[in-house]
């Protein structure tokens, strides 16, 4: 059983007002069983957010921005989200107090590594496997030293700095989350593995297309003996020529196997190949 981390970036107000809209549960959604929703547990929220807004939390996260003397560029990554949870068997079993202590040691954990830049956090409990949304600020303080005629100072600023968070620390930071959670007998997942998170929306998006191109496949498939049909009159009409055509000959042949060929299937042969490649593992 593997631990499960992954992180995206929110360069702007409208991408984190559609996160907050999917982690509070301010629209519908069909992957989600509503009558669950009421189990969801926030579990910090540091900035009081109004988060039955969609705005509520983008509001409040500039506000906080304000206050500290944190200055937005075009270029500022405004928020960062992680999403941990742990492989669907990990949870087989496990009763609600149970997955309420491995929430609040996820919790702790990401605030001995964030600190004060974990916002919110939420556990999810009405989808088909439990896990964790945080939403961090991507502030920054350092302190700049400078000096002039009248001496040597120094000065703190505030930066919006997503960039600390690159390839390299997050590899440290699966690892040590790895260890973090040994205890409950989970692994870290394979480093450089090259799956990649599909948003549910792309899951069901590519599943309507999978339909719509099975209806055309069965359609297809209903129209064989029409098709059927027709060879055989092409095939009688190509035999009936005066004078005969060799060529004409040849695909009369090949028409006749075909309509035999079905034929025979039709009535207890194998059954006809679909006109698509079945991939491996396939139902």
């Amino acid at each position: 059983m593997y631990n499960t981390m992954r992180t995206q970036k929110l360069k702007d107000r409208k991408k984190i007002s559609s996160a907050a809209a999917h982690n509070f549960r301010l629209r519908h959604q069909g992957n989600v069983d509503a009558s669950r929703s009421e189990n969801n547990q926030l579990l910090w929220n540091s900035l009081n957010a109004d988060l039955t807004r969609v705005d509520g939390l983008q509001e409040a996260l500039s506000a906080h921005y304000t206050a500290i003397g944190a200055k937005e560029n075009k270029n500022s990554v405004l928020a960062q989200e992680f999403v941990i949870s742990a492989s669907p068997e990990f949870f087989d079993g496990m009763k609600p107090a149970q997955v309420d202590e491995w929430a609040k040691s996820q919790l702790e954990f990401m605030k001995t590594e964030f600190g004060d830049n974990v916002k919110v956090a939420i556990l999810h409990l009405d989808e088909k496997t439990p896990h964790l949304h945080f939403m961090l600020s991507t502030a920054k303080r350092s302190v700049k030293s400078y000096k002039n005629q009248h001496g040597q100072f120094s000065k703190e600023t505030v930066s919006l700095n997503a960039n600390r968070w690159d390839p390299d620390f997050l590899k440290g930071l699966h690892d040590r989350h790895a260890q973090h959670n040994q205890h409950y007998g989970l692994k870290r997942g394979e480093p450089g593995s090259k799956a990649v998170h599909k948003p549910v929306k792309e899951h069901y998006r590519d599943l309507r297309r999978l339909q719509a191109r099975m209806e055309g496949r069965v359609s297809q498939l209903e129209m064989v003996p029409e098709l059927v049909g027709v060879i055989e009159i092409l095939a009688e009409t190509i035999e009936g020529l005066d004078p005969p055509n060799r060529s004409l000959a040849r695909v009369a042949r090949l028409a006749s196997k075909m309509a035999e060929k079905f034929q025979n299937q039709e009535h207890g042969g194998s059954a006809p190949k679909p006109p698509f490649r079945m991939e491996k593992g396939g139902r």
